[in-house]
């Protein structure tokens, strides 16, 4: 009796196309399909509204020096890790114009420090730039380091090389800065 009663109505039904009316099946087998195809959709709407955003995240850094590489890794690591995706890519986003990420040696601050010092010799601060702000040369730094990474995720945690970190490059500080993380699970 229930089911028949339902098999003379129309219901919505919201799809990724858009909304739909539909029948509701009158026997049992279509039934059960009808409600495994409305898992399938309430799944995949959830991770369209929902799941991609949980997984995007936002971290502050303050750094401490007009030009600065601030290893950031083990706060991009945790994470990682509290999101639970056991493999897929982290994203590391700088949203900002005078700022970037790269990935690189990490054992030796002397080659942070090598890295900022040759950006300097090839950008000066001071080269008759039009830009009227006066950080021409952070943009052309942040420029050309770059304002992204992504590193492998496998077994809950990030993929790097035995000495490999992952710096925020300050080239206006210091400032706070943001950086996003979006990870995406296989």
């Amino acid at each position: 009796m229930f089911v028949r009663e339902l098999a003379d109505s129309d219901i919505p039904l919201l799809t990724t196309e858009g909304t739909e009316k539909i029948s509701v099946p009158f026997c049992v087998d279509e039934l059960l399909s009808y409600l495994a195809r409305m898992e399938r959709i309430n799944f995949e709407m959830y991770r369209i509204f929902y799941g991609d955003q949980a997984m995007l995240e936002t971290i502050q850094v303050n750094t401490s020096d007009h030009a600065v590489m601030v290893d950031v890794t083990d706060l991009i690591s945790r994470k990682v890790q509290a999101s639970g995706v056991r493999s897929g890519l982290c994203i590391v986003y700088i949203p900002h114009t005078t700022a970037a990420v790269t990935v690189n040696e990490g054992a030796d601050p002397a080659v942070a420090a090598d890295i900022i010092n040759t950006l300097d010799r090839l950008v000066p601060w001071r080269a008759g730039y039009k830009h009227t702000e006066g950080n021409a040369a952070a943009h052309i730094k942040a420029m050309l380091v770059g304002g992204s990474s992504q590193i492998i995720i496998d077994n809950g945690h990030l993929v790097l090389g035995t000495w490999e970190r992952i710096f925020l490059c300050e080239f206006d500080g210091p400032r706070t800065r943001k950086i996003r993380i979006k990870i995406l699970e296989d």
